[in-house]
């Protein structure tokens, strides 16, 4: 590839160089996000590339980001945007593939993966009625305490023929103890969702 590069002419290399320029100058003239050149995208406002990883990855791809919604926006337009339940337009690349015109809402929430065939005992319980996108409310594992009901010496607190219930009632409650949820370690990011 070198030596092709070396048997260009350099007014060849010039005349490239003028009209990427003129067309780059026309682009932001006319206001134009972007223009592609041989699937190179160059943003005029930013006078960057922008082929990078970002730009390729499939449309609803789901992104965990240090980024604001600002920043997110500034550095990659609209193709990326809070995936925070609101309404999406028909005529995006989002809507085309998945059929929705909502976005997920992931704010304050974990994603769990579908279940996909998976019956290996620990799968989601529920996951045979749901889809991709489903919100899915606290729950807590079925389970329960144990306590002794032994009375008075041992005697049951139900009374037996001829025999008085003698032990007394009572009624109470253990401690209570803990934070406001249910939640493993985490770190707070924003999930952001691909839609262009």
């Amino acid at each position: 590839m070198e030596e092709l590069i070396k048997k260009i002419p350099v007014s060849i290399i010039a005349i490239c160089i003028a009209v990427l320029t003129v067309l780059v100058s026309i682009a932001v003239i006319r206001g134009d996000s972007a223009i592609d050149i041989w699937g190179i995208k160059i943003d005029p406002k930013r006078g960057e590339k922008q082929d990078g990883v970002l730009t390729n990855l499939p449309v609803g791809t789901i992104l965990a980001s240090y980024l604001a919604p600002n920043q997110m926006k500034e550095n990659y337009g609209n193709q990326w945007v809070l995936a925070n339940g609101d309404e999406v337009s028909t005529k995006t690349p989002f809507y085309t593939l998945t059929g929705k015109t909502k976005l997920p809402d992931l704010r304050g929430v974990f994603i769990r993966g579908l279940n996909v065939n998976r019956n290996d005992g620990k799968q989601d319980p529920d996951g045979q009625n749901r889809n991709v996108g489903d919100f899915q409310a606290d729950d807590f594992l079925n389970h329960n305490h144990a306590i002794s009901t032994a009375g008075i010496w041992g005697r049951s607190f139900k009374g037996e023929d001829g025999s008085p219930n003698t032990a007394h009632e009572r009624i109470g409650a253990t401690e209570n103890k803990g934070g406001k949820e249910t939640r493993p370690r985490n770190v707070a990011l924003y999930y952001y969702i691909k839609i262009l």
